[in-house]
């Protein structure tokens, strides 16, 4: 019986801290749509800058120390997507991720890359492409997903 009651207690707790987490988002970051009831776990990150987006879907699920970042692009993850632990997407372009995909721990999506046409390579910029990942794939454990990518369920 004091199991039960700790383990909704605790419940409670978290599901507290995540809404208050989300109210923290969508007034800081005004790019970033939640929908109602989403539960974001410790560790995760979500930011815009430089006028980017991010818009979540249904039922979409965090592990801890996920980070969506988008800098001046959009992302874009659609009902249903499982994010796991250590996932780390980035956009200065546009990544969108279609609906019941599963994205494994420590994958990495990014779409953009250095520009080496010049040098110094730190003042040199990046290049971008968009990157679309279809309706129902999976990205096992440690994929890296670079730009101009599109990904599709076969």
């Amino acid at each position: 019986m004091i199991n039960k009651l700790l383990f909704f207690i605790k419940l409670i707790f978290i599901q507290g801290i995540s809404k208050l987490k989300v109210l923290y988002l969508q007034i800081v970051y005004h790019g970033v749509s939640l929908p109602s009831g989403i539960i974001i776990p410790r560790g995760v990150v979500i930011a815009t800058s430089g006028g980017g987006t991010i818009s979540i879907g249904r039922n979409v699920t965090f592990c801890r120390d996920a980070q969506l970042i988008s800098q001046g692009g959009q992302i874009r993850l659609d009902d249903n997507v499982h994010i796991g632990v250590g996932v780390i997407i980035v956009s200065l372009a546009r990544i969108q991720i279609g609906k019941d995909t599963l994205i494994s721990e420590y994958v990495i999506i990014r779409d953009h890359d250095h520009n080496f046409d010049s040098r110094a390579i730190r003042n040199a910029g990046f290049k971008t492409s968009p990157i679309s990942i279809g309706v129902d794939c999976w990205l096992g454990c440690k994929s890296t997903v670079l730009r101009d990518s599109t990904l599709v369920t076969v």
